[in-house]
């Protein structure tokens, strides 16, 4: 997502499509894939050997690619790529990274939203390096706690994802109304801990 946040080590994911084909041979002279970090020369990359195309196509695939201890603050990444009849196409993304010293949680929502059954809760945070423990808890316009979930992230893994069934602690369907949500993160080895709200709306 342009302008996100993601910590000092990064999995770039892209997906890539065209109706010609893509080249991947690097016998064309400046005709690579090629990832280039905030347009220094000293930090460019040719990832042909990262890309891998689709099952039963050569029109499209994706490429994964590693960006390690990455300096904290903004930056920028171009990656241009070649079809096969030497058209070019390039595509830029900004980002933050923030130091793993803090744990951040990021575009927090849940969906569907109104809330008729089941809701799933998916957000972004900057601690990919291990798996943690998530409670996800409920309260109602009053304050009260209503209902908690409670699960764990994936390691390697920047999104993490928690499913509501929609009903209270006792198992009992949640009344029309308006609720806040907060999800926690927290770290056993740390310490550290990562807090963000929203709101959701049941509809039966």
């Amino acid at each position: 997502m342009n302008g996100g946040l993601v910590g000092s080590d990064a999995l770039l994911l892209a997906f890539l499509s065209d109706e010609n084909g893509l080249t991947l041979s690097q016998a064309g002279l400046g005709h690579e894939m090629l990832l280039s970090l905030d347009n220094d020369p000293s930090q460019r990359y040719v990832l042909n050997a990262y890309y891998q195309s689709d099952l039963d196509t050569y029109q499209s695939g994706q490429i994964r690619f590693w960006l390690r201890n990455l300096a904290p603050g903004p930056h920028q990444l171009t990656l241009q790529v070649w079809d096969t009849h030497n058209n070019s196409a390039q595509a830029r993304l900004d980002f933050v990274v923030v130091g793993k010293e803090e744990l951040v949680i990021q575009e927090l929502y849940n969906f569907p939203n109104p809330v008729q059954v089941a809701t799933t809760f998916q957000f972004w945070h900057n601690q990919s390096a291990e798996a943690l423990p998530v409670q996800l808890r409920i309260f109602d316009t009053q304050g009260k706690q209503v209902a908690q979930i409670d699960g764990f992230t994936q390691k390697g893994q920047n999104t993490a994802t928690l499913t509501w069934n929609g009903a209270d602690s006792r198992g009992h369907r949640l009344a029309n109304g308006l609720y806040i949500y907060q999800v926690q993160m927290s770290s056993p080895v740390s310490g550290k801990v990562g807090r963000a709200r929203g709101k959701l709306i049941v509809l039966h």
